[in-house]
């Protein structure tokens, strides 16, 4: 083990203790600054270094956040459910948890795909439903051809319709127009070209240097004083969550997760869009 991975691994300790500490406590489900991102950390992390004791901790922690679920808990992907649910669905396939998920997720699928009109719904929360859609449609044995056929063409129209009168452009909205004409063509989904991988063609997120040295990184994050009390954040994009990520990925090159973490390329204000 040469110096650097040796640091590296050093500050991956410190990040998972301080998120050990405090990950009960941040009063808020959510993947991006949420219980759910340090749930994603930990079981990568216990993978990472074989040790059960971080993945007992993440499966008590997303218990906690499956219990944390209401009526009220909002649409929106960053702290609601659709993006709970996308990182649930990425566990399942990528072996952390061993669930069905048509199980697991029948209380998120009822609510989300079963919404009458999107017509009031923000722009962000009409992302999240297509983001969850795209990982459900992977992950589900019975819903498939219901999202295919019936949810996601006039969720299609209705975005392209928005962007195109703005000039604008969005990767998810490209991504499941890509799926539909994969599905049209030739029935693609079964195969193993459509995976984790393709999301991540899809949703290349540039939150995350993966070009860069461990030397840059170690850098950039230090030069943040991420460590600094006040100036700590616990999740996504850039607290201590992302940085042990990013660690981890320097290490082993693993980048599946990014797929969970879209690029935020349109902000229109929670602007309602007519779909």
């Amino acid at each position: 083990m040469d110096q650097n991975e040796q640091l590296v691994k050093s500050y991956l300790q410190r990040i998972s203790n301080i998120l050990l500490i405090n990950g009960g406590y941040l009063g808020n489900p959510g993947l991006y600054s949420g219980e759910m991102g340090l749930v994603l950390f930990f079981f990568r992390y216990a993978r990472f270094i074989e040790n059960e004791l971080y993945s007992n901790y993440a499966l008590n922690l997303f218990k906690k956040v499956t219990n944390s679920i209401y009526v009220n808990t909002p649409i929106n992907y960053k702290q609601g459910i659709t993006g709970i649910g996308s990182a649930i669905e990425y566990l399942v396939q990528e072996g952390y948890l061993d669930f069905d998920t048509d199980e697991l997720l029948e209380d998120f699928d009822d609510r989300i795909f079963s919404i009458p009109n999107l017509h009031p719904l923000s722009y962000e929360e009409i992302e999240g439903i297509g983001n969850y859609t795209i990982w459900r449609i992977k992950g589900s044995k019975s819903k498939k051809d219901f999202l295919l056929n019936t949810l996601l063409p006039p969720f299609i129209d209705g975005m392209d319709e928005w962007l195109t009168g703005r000039n604008l452009s969005n990767q998810t909205v490209s991504c499941i127009s890509e799926m539909i004409r994969d599905e049209n063509r030739m029935n693609l989904y079964d195969q193993p070209t459509f995976s984790i991988s393709n999301r991540f063609d899809c949703w290349h997120n540039q939150y995350y240097p993966f070009t860069t040295t461990s030397e840059q990184l170690m850098e950039r994050f230090i030069k943040k004083d991420i460590f600094n009390p006040n100036n700590l954040k616990f999740g996504f994009p850039d607290g201590l969550a992302a940085t042990g990520m990013t660690f981890i990925t320097e290490l082993t090159d693993d980048i599946s997760w990014i797929s969970l973490f879209p690029n935020d390329d349109i902000s229109q204000n929670n602007e309602s869009i007519p779909v």
